[in-house]
């Protein structure tokens, strides 16, 4: 179920109340930004530069942990610990987290989870599992939560392992005295040295394995994600069983595929695929072909040694030693598995060593055909959220920074919004469309308002369910925000969206280099939340809706299937991994495009187009002027920028993209997009190198009743993938720079009527200030709003 909880303050109180980011006037504002960006910079300046870049961290760390931190707030803070990461400085990660005095930075989900890990490698297991345990109880445990856990239990069984060692031998008083020491502060016992015999040790080696082994799993069948999954059927493989390691790994590499790990999006998924690929003994085609993705993706060459080192000292000695303890006779078949699994190992591991320092070697060998070149443009020019974990985030850019017509904030997405939207598909879907303002008739009428919209099995269903949701939420039809030029779009979108821009002080007329102003990044989950939006929060509302359903009906066939190979059910476990595959070959991904069609446009006072605003003319019985002016020559012309959705579907044999289909849940006219299929055949590059998209045709009445047009979509120059880590936060909502202290997306919604009041506010009183004086870029107090705009109601 979702969160029910009453909000202490109003939207904007929340916001306007977070000291810690707003002063208390314009001045003091600007200096406190201008202090925070030259800290962010300073650290900034440290990461670039790989010479020094140890000795700089270490004196700006020193420096700043005189005063415990307290000059370091929120963002500077996140900043300082993802530097620290990216060198593995993990003693100093400790000594920030146990010395800062900032109290969201120690109590932060996303930090405490880092920390389980930092106290594994700097040898404190103990403080790892309490952390990893608190988290598990407050129910905020990922699937790395339960990865760290079980690194812990490792690291006590390598200190039991290793007295059981000594004493095994005929260890001196010393050296027994030492090894029983070690085990007791890797895992906290207490109780005199001569309670710790070789018989007690040895009979605690087992129920810790299984703690190992436990952890592991719950965190793989959380939600199948590939980094427990692997260190699972690495467990296995330490243990001896083979069988079991197999099964798992199996497994792992469909999860990794299901993260992004084929479009190389992200470096460990590949990587993971990879070794499940050597342990299930896929073919060699297979591991080739993931071994030229692993040196497409633009990773540190730290992280291919660490692949390196895995399959040297995980892998490779688990393997012979598994080999060694198999009988010839009972075990031939198993043997040669190993044996092949082994030989596959050693050649990915040459190989990844003898490309570490030049991997352009491997990826620039491959030359693309046509179906290839026009896969690739397609994803590189688009992007999805699938994949996302708790250490990614994507911030898109907005067009704030445009000169004539630019409102739209940057946006963000992280865990935190992917939990919030996970709340809403796991409703009821007629109570979402209830709760968004729709009516439940407006549904397919093959879905049950009573199933959750995670729950909808059928692909075009499930999208066409999301689309209703996504259009209720923002009023699509009602606000007529389908015509781009219309008055009430006006009214109910751009109007608005101008004044809260202003009002947070990052509308594009402050958005310049040379003027500090707030960051304007605002959370997908509070846009969708407030109810106002165009074409991209359509489209970015719509790909989360897609990609979380996506990713729950992929880990009901996972689940299915791993409960099939419990019990050695193999029909049904290929049952599971046909429909798997099926949906996995299906992606849903974003586009930012120019919309092309042979219509007139308003000109501007050099005579250039204006886009979005098209000429008009009067219709042929006489009627309103509303239809668009079509080119007798049919020569193209740019309409308007676009943001959408398309579905694309990959060929099971070949790979290749086979069909797209475009589902936008913003133009269901007149462009008729909630579901268009695009012929692939003549999808293709033009000489100027642009990607070229038929999307079907407009019809139009001038002069030639029922007549059509052809449309065609080129992907923007800023479409695709912009992934960046939002360094300053992983774990709150942003709403234009300024963070929420509690935010539950359903609690907002249903408190939508408050909001649309102090939108009603924030529009008069901007209406009734006109242009706000040059420079203030700090959200006002209530009191200062209210006294400039008397009619202002902020709900004090």
């Amino acid at each position: 179920m979702t969160h029910h909880r009453p909000r202490r303050e109003s939207l904007l109180q929340q916001l306007i109340q977070s000291g810690e980011d707003v002063a208390s006037s314009a001045a003091e504002n600007l200096a406190a930004l201008q202090g925070r960006q030259k800290i962010l910079a300073e650290i900034n300046g440290i990461r670039t530069d790989t010479v020094h870049y140890t000795g700089r961290m270490k004196a700006f760390f020193a420096t700043h942990a005189k005063h415990d931190f307290s000059d370091l707030q929120a963002p500077e803070l996140m900043a300082l610990l993802s530097a620290l990461s990216e060198h593995n400085l993990n003693r100093e990660i400790r000594f920030l987290y146990e010395h800062c005095t900032n109290e969201w930075f120690r109590r932060s989900t996303y930090v405490r989870d880092i920390m389980a890990d930092i106290y594994t490698r700097v040898g404190e297991p103990m403080k790892s599992i309490q952390l990893a345990n608190e988290l598990i109880e407050r129910g905020d445990a990922s699937s790395y939560t339960y990865t760290y856990l079980g690194k812990a239990y490792r690291q006590q069984l390598s200190s039991l392992q290793s007295a059981i060692e000594t004493l095994s031998g005929s260890p001196s008083p010393a050296a027994a005295t030492g090894a029983i020491h070690k085990y007791k502060r890797a895992t906290g016992l207490t109780g005199d040295l001569s309670s710790y015999t070789l018989e007690s040790l040895t009979a605690a080696e087992q129920p810790l394995q299984e703690q190992i082994r436990s952890a592991f799993e719950r965190g793989f069948l959380e939600n199948f994600a590939f980094y427990p999954g692997l260190e699972l059927a690495y467990h296995h493989l330490r243990q001896g069983e083979f069988t079991a390691t197999t099964r798992v790994a199996a497994l792992v590499g469909e999860a990794a595929l299901k993260d992004g790990a084929a479009e190389t999006q992200n470096f460990w998924a590949t990587a993971a695929v990879l070794q499940s690929a050597c342990l299930t003994g896929a073919a060699d085609v297979f591991v080739d072909r993931m071994m030229e993705a692993l040196f497409m993706y633009d990773a540190p060459r730290s992280d291919f040694h660490a692949v390196e080192k895995k399959i040297l000292e995980v892998a490779l000695p688990a393997l012979r030693k598994t080999l060694d303890s198999l009988d010839p006779l009972t075990h031939s078949h198993e043997q040669q598995q190993v044996q092949d699994a082994i030989e596959r190992f050693e050649r990915v591991g040459s190989t990844i060593h003898r490309l570490i320092g030049k991997p352009a070697a491997l990826s620039g060998s491959r030359i693309l055909d046509d179906l290839s070149q026009i896969d690739q443009a397609l994803l590189t020019n688009s992007f999805s959220y699938r994949g996302m974990s708790l250490f990614t985030s994507e911030v898109i850019g907005g067009n704030l920074a445009h000169p004539l017509n630019g409102i739209i904030p940057d946006h963000c997405v992280t865990w935190r919004d992917k939990k919030e939207f996970g709340d809403l598909i796991a409703m009821p879907v007629g109570e979402l469309i209830t709760l968004v303002g729709g009516r439940v008739e407006d549904l397919p009428h093959a879905v049950a308002p009573g199933m959750a919209l995670r729950d909808i099995a059928d692909i075009d269903l499930a999208i066409e369910a999301i689309q209703t949701a996504v259009r209720a939420n923002f009023k699509t039809r009602e606000r007529l925000l389908e015509v781009i030029d219309s008055p009430e779009r006006e009214e109910h979108f751009v109007e608005p969206t101008t004044a809260l821009n202003h009002f947070f002080g990052v509308d594009h007329q402050q958005f310049h280099p040379q003027t500090p102003t707030l960051p304007s990044r605002t959370s997908i989950t509070a846009a969708f939340a407030r109810g106002l939006g165009d074409c991209r929060t359509h489209a970015q509302a719509t790909q989360m809706f897609f990609d979380l359903w996506q990713d729950h009906q992929l880990q009901q066939h996972l689940h299915g299937a791993w409960q099939a190979s419990g019990v050695g059910d193999t029909p049904e476990y290929e049952r599971h991994m046909t429909d798997y595959k099926a949906l996995l070959r299906q992606e849903l991904r974003t586009f930012d495009v120019a919309v092309y069609a042979p219509i007139e446009m308003e000109k501007d006072a050099e005579g250039k187009d204006v886009l979005y605003h098209p000429k008009r003319t009067n219709r042929p019985d006489g009627g309103a002027v509303e239809d668009w002016r079509f080119q007798a020559a049919n020569t193209p012309t740019a309409v308007e920028e676009h943001t959408l959705t398309m579905l694309l579907k990959r060929h099971p044999e070949s790979g290749h993209i086979e069909s797209a289909r475009i589902t936008d849940s913003f133009y269901f006219e007149p462009y008729q997009w909630k579901k268009a299929d695009i012929p692939v055949h003549d999808i293709h590059i033009a000489e100027d190198g642009s990607l070229q998209i038929p999307a079907g045709t407009l019809s139009y009445v001038d002069g030639a009743p029922g007549n059509s047009v052809n449309v065609t979509l080129v992907p923007t120059p800023y479409a695709g993938r912009r992934r960046a880590m939002d360094i300053s936060d992983h774990g709150k909502i942003w709403d234009h720079g300024m963070p929420y202290e509690e935010f539950y997306i359903e609690d907002m919604i249903r408190h939508r009527p408050q909001m649309e009041a102090e939108m009603s506010a924030i529009r008069e009183w901007y209406a009734a200030l006109g242009v706000v004086r040059p420079g203030v870029t700090q959200i006002q107090s209530v009191m200062d709003i209210t006294l400039q705009s008397p009619s202002a109601d902020l709900g004090r």
